[in-house]
């Protein structure tokens, strides 16, 4: 019986780091289920049998195949031969596998679907690594997955599943899950040894206050009912005991009995557990169990547990960090790519629908939790990798040819110069940085780059240092001019090409802008170096020649960051062990490398260099061993932020390489970080944490943001702030995470007593990664003005930070969110005049109801709640 009355929550300690090697069942698997039993009310044991396969871990996709088929056949076999067995499976990849294999077995399937005794369970397209996939991959991974299961089966999971994912569970999954239509939750991680949890079925209250009812089991087992690694029981009674007498004493009478195989999958033995005492064994399923449950307790009476599950097994935020970084770029350039196919169907320009669809699908299965974690073996993540750059070339060219056919059809009111439209795919205005590709014609363009270099005939050459007597400007329609650096050229064939970066300005919100790229006179820089102190029209910046990174920060004459007892950005080489596979233990040399000795690098040289178009760089070089970094910090006019890029070549085995940021205790300040749809404050201290897109420090009255392009692991110790930048381990790879690496990083200021800040630096840290785009028409057809926005406003009390064509290829879908944690935010609409209706939606794009016209659309989201916008 479900009943939506509240109570304050119970609150579960802080994870638990045991010290020694303690086997996965350890000591009490020793002591008999049934030992010390005391009860007095007959128990139902709702046997659940499952097959656990990881999709990428030590073997190949094609593997996967082989082992999917045998556990599917295996299966239908069994249950086709006697009515009374019942099966689960999660994972819609693995069906869509079966179908394209064999279509026979996949109808075998849906009809023991149909007659409820193979249960659909996940709702996911794979398990995936829960917190490391970004905030709309966690939607898709529901979308996808539950559309298949309607498509295909004619219903949906209700059950979400999570066997054996780790890191952490982020606090929006409740919210997601229940939008997906899912009301509860099967997990394994964190282990009791992590996080203490309840025995029994709890309510798992996500940060929104959705709350779905939730369970800890082990994925394997014989159907006996099994305690969580790491539980503090008396061992004069069994783990069995120990499970019916704490339901008996909460009035529930029915039993959960995990029989598993995995994790190649395999065939359940189908033997029902032989208890002593008031015991009945069935095979059931999951929907089935958490049903008879409801009808003996009410939901309010079970225990709350609020926020985030874990975290466990942190190392794999840093492990194979080339494997994060592509993925993040992949995620970001599929989202800037359908928000371009987005405006070509508001425009009634060509557009093609599902195009995206495969590489949704293929970004989706590697973000399984194993592959994306890091934990494969090298060959394994080799072909992630495969499989990532195939994502990132199929959305890059689909990006650049909607790119193209909407600023072709651009109105070029310029008399001369090049016209440059510039992309926002988020709801709000925006004004940041940008790059795009020039084709420069053969005129005095030509003479403000180093055309004649012989580098540059065969490939792009560094131009940045190239100054001459004129520079290019951007100017858009008011007049309003921004310099422009000219970073790369290249002459192929009798085609010259330059990359440039440029600060767009007040681009509308899901909209675009077009620039007019010209020459004029250089004039008098407004970026000022004195020794090694960089001044720019908002920014005066200290470095630290001796030491590496930012001794000073000042934003505005106003907001001062003094770095603490070192420098912002100093770098650091930690010592992390070897890892030894036992479970239980799952060391903190694998988390963080807590046990190992740590060594500030300094750098061997600091060089500030002015680039053209005002810009200046001051970079570090650091020499370590056999390895070598480079740490290069970009300021230029008009922004409140520095850029900072970190590269170089990797070479240290069992040791990883992080950035550390402190402020002066004197502020007394905390760190935060953020979650896919969530935000963590304060980060807790002394442990490696996930981020998504910023972490940073806070103090009464001023902080520092560290937005990241792809970095995962986060720490806050001693009032330091530590990103984890790369690692290089033993296992399972004998080395990983070697050669070369890239990191980009953005330092961003901010005014702490400002309430609000969260919300602006979550919009900030968005930005940054899903970011504008531009794309420079050679010629133009003069259909559509130079500036247009869909909404026609700006949307600033939230983050509208998705818009895409709808799977039902009605309309398009815009996620709205609410990152704020402390305030409700109002959202007013305007109907795009090229759709005749706005509905409210879920994230699985049903239609519930029509947004209130009235009223004009204003929609209320309650801190961190996620909102989709139907608009057909």
């Amino acid at each position: 019986m479900r009943d939506d009355s509240t109570e304050p929550p119970s609150t579960p300690s802080q994870p638990r780091h045991v010290e020694g090697a303690m086997l996965e069942r350890g000591v009490r698997a020793q002591v008999p289920p049934e030992h010390g039993l005391s009860i007095k009310h007959p128990k139902t044991v709702h046997v659940i049998a499952q097959s656990h396969i990881d999709i990428i871990w030590y073997w190949p996709l094609d593997e996967t195949v082989r082992m999917v088929l045998d556990t599917f056949r295996g299966h239908a076999d069994l249950l086709e031969s006697n009515p009374d067995l019942t099966f689960c499976q999660s994972q819609f990849a693995l069906f869509e596998m079966v179908l394209q294999e064999d279509p026979n077995l996949f109808n075998r399937i849906k009809r023991l679907v149909k007659e409820r005794r193979w249960e659909l369970v996940g709702g996911e397209w794979v398990e995936p690594g829960v917190i490391i996939p970004g905030p709309e991959a966690q939607v898709r991974q529901f979308l996808i997955g539950q559309r298949f299961a309607q498509e295909h089966f004619g219903t949906k999971a209700t059950v979400g599943w999570s066997p054996d994912s780790f890191i952490m569970h982020g606090s929006c999954t409740p919210q997601l899950m229940l939008q997906a239509g899912l009301r509860w939750f099967v997990h394994k991680r964190p282990r009791e040894v992590f996080m203490n949890l309840p025995t029994l079925p709890y309510r798992w209250r996500g940060n929104d206050g959705s709350e779905v009812l939730a369970l800890r089991s082990n994925n394997k087992g014989q159907g006996v009912p099994i305690l969580s690694d790491g539980i503090e029981a008396p061992l004069e009674k069994g783990d069995l005991a120990v499970i019916a007498e704490s339901f008996e004493d909460a009035g529930i009478h029915h039993l959960w009995g995990p029989m598993g195989v995995g994790d190649t999958g395999g065939i359940n033995s189908y033997e029902l557990p032989d208890f002593e005492g008031p015991f009945c064994a069935e095979f059931s399923t999951p929907s089935r169990f958490f049903t008879s449950l409801e009808e003996q307790i009410e939901f309010k009476n079970l225990p709350v547990v609020e926020g985030p599950l874990g975290p466990a097994f942190t190392g794999c935020l840093t492990s194979w960090a080339k494997v994060k970084h592509l993925n993040r770029e992949a995620e970001n350039r599929i989202q800037q790519t359908e928000f371009l196919i987005s405006v070509c169907k508001s425009l009634g320009l060509p557009s093609t629908d599902g195009e995206l669809d495969q590489a949704w699908r293929r970004l989706l299965l590697v973000q399984f939790h194993d592959s994306i974690a890091g934990v494969c073996t090298e060959p394994i993540q080799v072909q992630v990798e495969h499989e990532l750059n195939e994502v990132l070339r199929q959305a890059e060219q689909t990006r650049q040819r909607y790119a193209r056919r909407i600023a072709e059809s651009v109105k070029s009111n310029f008399d001369h110069g090049l016209p440059l439209t510039v992309f926002n795919p988020l709801g709000h205005k925006r004004s940041d940085a940008v790059e795009a590709r020039l084709s420069l014609p053969d005129n005095e363009i030509l003479d403000l780059v180093p055309y004649n270099h012989d580098d540059a005939s065969h490939h792009e050459a560094d131009a940045r240092c190239f100054q001459t007597d004129e520079e290019l400007e951007a100017v858009d329609e008011s007049g309003r001019s921004v310099p422009v650096l000219i970073e790369r050229f290249a002459r192929k064939q009798a085609r010259y090409i330059a990359r440039v970066r440029l600060v767009a300005e007040d681009v509308p919100a899901f909209g675009f802008k077009t620039f007019n790229i010209r020459i004029r006179r250089t004039t008098e820089p407004v970026t000022k170096i004195d020794g090694s102190t960089v001044k720019t029209d908002r920014l005066n910046v200290k470095f630290n020649s001796d030491l590496g990174g930012i001794e000073r920060l000042e934003l505005d004459g106003r907001i001062v960051i003094q770095a603490g007892a070192t420098t912002l950005g100093e770098l650091q080489i930690y010592e992390t062990g070897k890892y030894a596979l036992h479970y239980g233990f799952e060391h903190r040399q694998w988390e963080t490398g807590f046990t190992g000795a740590t060594q500030r690098i300094y750098p061997a040289t600091c060089g500030v260099r002015r680039f053209n178009g005002d810009r200046v760089e001051v970079r570090f070089e650091y020499p370590f061993n056999k390895s070598h970094f480079r740490q290069e910090f970009l300021l230029e006019p008009g922004v409140p932020w520095i850029d900072v890029r970190i590269a170089g070549e990797f070479f240290e085995v069992e040791r990883y390489l992080k950035a550390h940021f402190a402020l002066g205790q004197e502020m007394g300040d905390e760190g935060f970080a953020d979650q896919p749809f969530g935000f963590t404050r304060p980060l807790p201290q002394g442990m490696e944490y996930p981020m998504q897109y910023v972490s940073g420090l806070v103090g009464s009255q001023r902080g520092l943001a560290v937005m990241n392009r792809g970095r995962y692991g986060c720490m806050w110790n001693q009032h330091t702030l530590s990103i984890s930048l790369i690692r290089c381990a033993t296992f399972p790879a004998r080395i990983s995470d070697r050669g070369p690496f890239e990191v980009h990083l953005r330092l961003l200021p901010f005014d702490a007593s400002d309430q609000n800040w969260p919300l602006q630096i979550n919009r900030e840290a968005w930005g940054y990664n899903v970011a504008l785009c531009s794309y420079a028409a050679e010629h133009s057809s003069q259909q559509l003005a130079p500036s247009w926005s869909l909404l026609g406003r700006s949307i600033d009390q939230a983050i509208a930070c998705g818009l895409k064509p709808a799977e039902d290829a009605q309309g398009l879908a815009m996620r709205i969110f609410n990152p704020s944690p402390n305030s409700n935010a109002v959202v007013p609409l305007n109907r795009p005049s090229s759709f005749n209706s706005m509905s409210m939606s879920n994230i699985l794009e049903e239609l519930p109801e029509e947004v209130d016209e009235d009223r004009k659309g204003q929609l209320s989201l309650r801190p961190f709640e996620i909102k989709t916008v139907r608009m057909t």
